[in-house]
């Protein structure tokens, strides 16, 4: 993005996915008691387009509350599921067990990505791909690490 405003040419849009997981996720009252200040957060959430930006508000949120109990922390990986979904053009994940569903802009932007999942894709068109996956990965804990890692590029050495 830098690179890009240096070169005076347009930032790249930050595309929306949504996320249809089985997972709890919400700020409880008993965590942040203010309705305006968990408006805040929601907000804030929603507005974090970079990995910095989202460390930025788990710091803020970590100084103001202290340590966030786990329907936070879910929320916060949610959002790390929608900023690591952006350089593969994903639209939308859908929980569908035995599949997760993703509706994708172009199938050969994600070719890597499912390369690296532990289940077996299928497409049921150029924009739809069926990753289907054993019970045990639709744990809420385990399905977002798994999505975690699939996003996540590999680290080159």
């Amino acid at each position: 993005m830098a690179v890009r405003r240096l070169k005076d040419e347009p930032a790249e849009e930050f595309r929306p996915v949504h996320l249809e997981l089985d997972v709890p996720a919400h700020i409880p009252r008993n965590y942040v008691e203010s309705d305006r200040q968990r408006m805040e957060i929601y907000r804030r959430l929603v507005a974090c387009h970079t990995r910095a930006e989202l460390d930025q508000l788990e710091k803020d949120i970590r100084d103001a509350f202290g340590p966030y109990p786990p329907s936070v922390q879910t929320l916060l990986h949610l959002a790390e599921i929608r900023i690591l979904a952006q350089p593969y053009r994903i639209k939308a994940i859908n929980q569908q067990p035995p599949d997760l569903v993703f509706s994708v802009e172009e199938l050969s932007l994600v070719e890597p990505m499912l390369a690296r999942s532990p289940g077996s894709p299928r497409m049921a068109d150029p924009h739809t791909i069926h990753l289907r996956l054993t019970e045990p990965y639709f744990e809420p804990n385990t399905l977002l690490a798994v999505l975690r890692q699939m996003l996540t590029p590999p680290r080159q050495v």
